[in-house]
């Protein structure tokens, strides 16, 4: 039966006009229990029987993450890992245990995306560390896709979260994971606006590293290009080290626009060949 499916679910989506690339399965979540793993296998080789193109994606939770060693068994088989990583933290405390998981996945040609959980009562006054820093922090270590759990999840009225004194009701189960609040369209919220912000900030980096690629190519001086990108290096580890000073991310944005101006300037003053 299962086998069926996955040909029949995999031939809808493609008469969808989806590619591999736009969709994977996602039948286990976490893998959490020991016991769960021969299951996982025998759903994983069957998916890959059925169609060895097809994507299989893996969250990889807190206690995956510390016991990820039993995990590396369903590694064959695993196209798109999505550990769970706290990017206000990973660069501060060192983490050299999830580094060494982040190089394992890479290690065996998937791609490697991240998430973590969020909810507002932890956020209320720290939408830059929880929020904006996230792309950032995805961007420094190197990982494809970043996230949430989750964007738009709530129970009851998303709107009715707080009491009489303006605080957060701690057990009423709507105040949990919530991004973006309900409405005929989705209402943003400071949270989603620190999101879109550590975004556009990495942007500018991508900017930067696209403007070196075209200057190293016209033969601007290779020092002035290794400066840049030492300078890209540094920004990064401030940004996400330093996370106390929220006016770091644009005070280097204004420094990599005049980066980025430079390279322009010098990559047109060199004379074609």
């Amino acid at each position: 039966m299962l086998r069926a499916w996955v040909k029949e679910i995999i031939s809808h989506l493609k008469s969808l006009g989806l590619d591999y690339d736009q969709f994977a399965f996602y039948p286990w979540d976490e893998l959490s229990s020991n016991q769960d793993l021969p299951n996982a296998l025998n759903e994983y080789k069957i998916i890959k029987e059925v169609d060895a193109k097809a994507r299989i994606f893996l969250t990889v939770g807190g206690s995956g993450m510390a016991h990820f060693d039993r995990l590396k068994v369903v590694a064959p088989f695993i196209d798109i890992w999505c550990p769970h990583i706290f990017f206000y933290r990973y660069f501060i405390t060192g983490e050299p245990s999830r580094k060494a998981i982040l190089d394992f996945m890479r290690s065996t040609g998937a791609e490697v995306w991240s998430y973590e959980n969020t909810g507002r009562w932890k956020v209320k006054d720290q939408n830059y560390v929880y929020f904006r820093l996230k792309p950032v922090g995805a961007y420094r270590t190197g990982v494809k896709g970043y996230g949430f759990w989750a964007y738009n999840v709530w129970k009851g009225n998303p709107w009715e979260v707080f009491d009489e004194k303006g605080d957060v009701k701690q057990g009423a189960g709507t105040e949990a994971l919530a991004v973006v609040y309900s409405g005929p369209e989705p209402v943003t919220t400071p949270r989603w606006e620190g999101l879109r912000e550590g975004m556009n900030d990495v942007k500018y980096f991508e900017v930067l590293k696209q403007e070196i690629a075209v200057a190293r190519q016209k033969k601007v001086p290779e020092e002035v290009l290794t400066a840049t990108e030492q300078m890209i290096d540094k920004a990064l580890k401030e940004i996400t080290e330093k996370i106390e000073n929220p006016d770091l991310p644009l005070s280097w944005r204004q420094k990599i626009v005049e980066a980025i101006l430079h390279l322009r300037a010098l990559s047109s003053q060199v004379p074609a060949r």
